[in-house]
């Protein structure tokens, strides 16, 4: 790295911190969890779209693709039609619960509080999960640009990114999310162009390895099938997805926000993968060959930048997810949020406490796994056969019985904890396919055999 890199890299941390220094700090738990509900659908789109240019969806992307091929664009596509249709029929009904704070909340209104705990407490451990996959990512970024040992960039980003989401609550992540969105949407497929221009075309595409002629990338039919289902349903309605809907000016800027996010990951994915295709043979040494083709082929200031910008998207992967979580913790588990005690500094100050204790414990997951997408697949595995489902099916339809989404639940990660761990996938086919067949299984059967009113008090739709 040059001189000029580090100074751009100190511009653009001083210019970073003097921007969330002026943002008007969280006073409130509606200011803190949903932005005060004034979120535009531009707006909505970036910081949507700032998650998808995160670790996971651009450097784990690429180089998944350097070793495998397009297969895994097309795997990544499956997250895309998510974000599509989730847009079309979910997003604007999400923004229609205009007292909820969580996905907990939602859960709540249509299956009772009992369900609302185990929502709450699924949103936790999936968003910690995630901030500790991403946190290993940032890592390796670490260590590889600036040689500070993996454990020194975990920690190093994760204070940075509980410090000032603690202070700024969701509105510092939203409008901090715009400004990477705009650095990186436009300097990374710069990356493919200077790579062309330097390499020649026709002489990229000869270079590109044989095996990745293979539409299946070697991977088994069922293997694909059960990644695609990762794809779709692993990250569908996150916690922090979720509350970018619920912190959308209406339902059409909640709408329009996700549809304009699912038409650019389709690009997005496409770039990245072809990173990784195009590198494959031009750093078979390297680890990660994202981060050697953006030292490559960027010029001297705009790779500063590009590290710069990198980094801390990494780090703004984590501050949603955090910030969720916390929320949820508080609202869900504690209830904390009811009764108009939302207003209350101390309510404020117990989810600024969660914040901080939530993003140590994650520090623990992000040393324990290989890879940040194998990180992402353990997520998906816990979030896709539980709560997904039922969640969505609650959105659009009112009248659902509070049992079933309850045995739904139980139902799938019971299965899934017992194909995954106990038979260790037998013939290959993945436990979330499993999962989620057992949870939709026991769901429509329960809607079928079961009595809607019930006498469990837990069990109760709460008022809205």
């Amino acid at each position: 790295m040059q001189t000029l890199d580090y100074i751009v890299i100190a511009i653009y941390f001083i210019g970073l911190l003097s921007i969330i220094l002026m943002i008007q700090r969280a006073k409130t738990i509606e200011d803190f969890a949903v932005g005060s509900r004034q979120i535009p659908s531009s707006i909505v789109f970036a910081s949507l779209a700032a998650n998808a240019i995160g670790p996971g969806y651009s450097m784990g992307l690429a180089n998944k693709a350097a070793a495998n091929g397009y297969v895994w664009f097309y795997i990544f596509l499956a997250f895309s039609l998510q974000t599509l249709l989730i847009g079309f029929f979910v997003a604007p009904r999400l923004r229609s619960f205009s007292k909820a704070y969580t996905i907990g909340d939602i859960m709540g209104y249509r299956y009772g509080k009992l369900v609302k705990y185990i929502s709450g407490g699924l949103s936790i451990l999936l968003c910690a999960g995630f901030v500790g996959a991403i946190a290993n990512a940032s890592g390796n970024i670490i260590n590889t640009v600036f040689g500070i040992p993996f454990i020194g960039g975990v920690i190093i980003t994760t204070v940075a990114v509980i410090a000032y989401t603690t202070y700024g609550g969701i509105k510092v992540d939203i409008i901090t999310d715009v400004l990477h969105f705009v650095i990186m949407a436009i300097a990374i497929p710069a990356i493919l162009i200077f790579m062309g221009a330097e390499k020649g075309v026709d002489n990229l595409l000869h270079q590109i390895p044989e095996k990745f002629s293979s539409a299946t990338g070697g991977f088994s039919n069922i293997a694909i099938l059960g990644l695609l289902l990762s794809f779709f349903l692993g990250e569908t309605l996150i916690p922090s997805y979720t509350n970018r809907a619920l912190a959308a000016k209406n339902e059409q800027h909640a709408k329009s926000g996700f549809l304009k996010a699912g038409v650019f990951t389709i690009a997005w994915f496409l770039v990245c993968a072809s990173i990784g295709v195009l590198s494959a043979n031009q750093f078979p040494e390297s680890e990660n060959v994202y981060l050697s083709a953006i030292k490559e082929y960027l010029p001297v200031g705009v790779y500063g930048l590009v590290i710069a910008v990198l980094v801390n998207i990494v780090m703004k992967s984590q501050d949603s997810l955090l910030n969720a979580a916390s929320v949820a913790l508080n609202n869900d588990i504690l209830g904390n949020y009811e009764n108009g005690k939302s207003d209350s500094p101390k309510a404020l100050l117990i989810t600024r406490i969660f914040n901080v204790v939530i993003g140590s414990v994650a520090v623990l997951f992000a040393v324990n796994v290989p890879s940040v997408i194998d990180a992402l697949l353990v997520c998906y595995t816990l979030w896709a056969p539980t709560i997904v489902l039922p969640l969505i099916i609650g959105v659009l339809k009112k009248d659902v019985k509070p049992i079933s989404g309850l045995l739904a639940i139980i139902a799938g990660a019971v299965a899934t904890a017992i194909w995954e761990w106990g038979l260790h996938n037998p013939n290959e086919i993945p436990s979330l396919l499993v999962g989620i067949f057992c949870n939709q299984l026991v769901f429509w059967l329960s809607e079928l055999l079961t009595a809607k009113s019930t006498q469990y008090s837990l069990l109760q739709p709460i008022e809205e």
